[in-house]
């Protein structure tokens, strides 16, 4: 009871503090290209954007597909092909993940293409409050005919907006397992859902919304989606062949689930991360208050 209690009241305070930034920032949201409107726009609207590392052209992407390259080429000749997880309900029960340590420590050119000036400037508009990275991961799907993990149908409650970014490391087509997607407009309330304990399959979707009305993110290797994953449902899509894919994961600097923030799998390489970063860029980190604040980031600007 007693922890219950605690639990809401932290609740009312964040949400109270929340709604105090949203205020205060609303005077100081950074500008934005016309380009950048539309994408805000569109995730406004949609909650999903698709685009391109062509078209965005975000200046560390050369070094982001030689460093992913390199990653892709490790994963698929390891020769591993069991997930690490038993957990049914996590992303790892039917995917190969790169060690994100690797990441970190090899490779800190991937995380550091997440928070790129104009990446945290679109998102840092369309929250509405100073946004922060979760970290990074990379995966490939294994094709094992289950709809378990992330293939159910789920929003995500780390915070009021949890936006990923997805980047296709393979071509992906209707067979690839695609990002799908309700869109914002359709999207229904968990509550609509009777009996399902949070594991939404295709059959208990289509009751709702019916197929007619799913999106499918189709696309070639570069291909980038924007998603809000805390206002639309999504899943993957159960593959019939391989897809290997980058995924970021940010919120508000001040997020409503916390705890859920702290066990997020896309936590697991900040610890050993340790590139010089900016002011700007260390703040963008979501810290953990178990941790150092002097973990993650080297003072050097």
């Amino acid at each position: 009871m007693l922890a219950k209690i605690k639990q809401k009241l932290y609740g009312l305070s964040n949400d109270i503090l929340y709604r105090f930034d949203l205020a205060i920032n609303s005077k100081n949201l950074p500008l934005l290209s016309k380009a950048d409107l539309n994408i805000v726009d569109q995730l406004k609207k949609e909650g999903v954007v698709m685009t391109s590392l062509e078209d965005l052209a975000i200046p560390l992407t050369p070094q982001l597909k030689k460093a992913a390259s390199y990653l892709v080429e490790d994963l698929e000749n390891n020769g591993v092909t069991t997930p690490p997880s038993q957990n049914k309900k996590e992303a790892f029960s039917h995917s190969l993940p790169i060690d994100p340590i690797k990441i970190s420590q090899e490779h800190p050119e991937i995380f550091l293409w997440g928070l790129e000036e104009r990446i945290l400037d679109i998102l840092d508009y369309y929250i509405g409050v100073p946004s922060v990275c979760h970290g990074v991961n990379i995966r490939r799907d294994i094709v094992d005919g289950k709809q378990i993990g992330t293939r159910y149908w789920h929003m995500d409650g780390e915070d009021r907006n949890v936006v990923k970014i997805i980047i296709y490391l393979s071509d992906v087509d209707h067979h690839c397992g695609p990002f799908e997607y309700i869109p914002k407009s359709l999207t229904p309330s968990y509550k609509t859902f009777k009996n399902i304990n949070y594991t939404i399959t295709n059959e208990d979707m289509e009751r709702v919304i019916p197929a007619s009305q799913w999106r499918q993110c189709i696309g070639r290797v570069g291909t980038v989606i924007l998603v809000d994953t805390g206002q639309v449902f999504h899943h993957g899509k159960i593959p019939e062949a391989a897809r290997t894919a980058i995924f970021y994961g940010y919120t508000s600097h001040r997020p409503k689930r916390p705890e859920l923030c702290q066990s997020s799998s896309f936590r697991k390489g900040l610890p050993y991360f340790t590139h010089p970063l900016s002011e700007r860029q260390r703040k963008a980190i979501w810290h953990s208050q178990d941790l150092p604040s002097n973990t993650f980031y080297s003072e050097e600007s």
